[in-house]
């Protein structure tokens, strides 16, 4: 339900995108209706969380190892999307399940270096080996992380 009222709420906050793009914010909404905020709101209050419209929840909750692929490797092409693209005619449906997929490959590749670095960054001192540790899987992540972004062409 969070997932859903988040698609809701983006999709009315980027309904008129060109006045992103074009930088007229006067265009852009500056509040929801309560049809659309009320529900998000208490949602969000059932979870205990803010109701914040995040890339984490927009992009990275957006995928699920797909039907039958549930014990595969966490890459694009085991990747399905959660919430599709539907609300176009003539919408790029492909290339939008796809940014999803490789965005979600490329932050779960990433994702194994970030306690390593936060080591580095506030446990520097504990002792030369296991910064050589960390440094070392921080290497071996970004390696990986690259070979992805190769394979997809990126």
């Amino acid at each position: 339900a969070q997932l859903l009222l988040e698609t809701i709420v983006q999709g009315y906050l980027y309904l008129d995108i060109n006045a992103y793009e074009s930088k007229d914010l006067s265009r852009v909404p500056n509040r929801l209706p309560s049809s659309i905020a009320r529900p998000f709101v208490g949602i969000s209050e059932i979870l205990g969380m803010k109701p914040v419209i995040s890339y984490a929840s927009i992009t990275l909750a957006n995928v699920r190892l797909a039907k039958g692929k549930e014990d595969a490797e966490f890459i694009a092409e085991n990747l399905e999307v959660l919430m599709p693209r539907i609300y176009f005619e003539n919408s790029d449906k492909e290339g939008y399940d796809w940014f999803f997929k490789v965005t979600a490959e490329i932050e779960a590749s990433f994702a194994r270096a970030i306690t390593s670095i936060g080591f580095v960054c506030y446990e520097h001192n504990r002792s030369e080996l296991y910064v050589e540790e960390a440094l070392t899987a921080i290497i071996n992540t970004c390696e990986m992380a690259q070979q992805s972004i190769k394979v997809q062409r990126l």
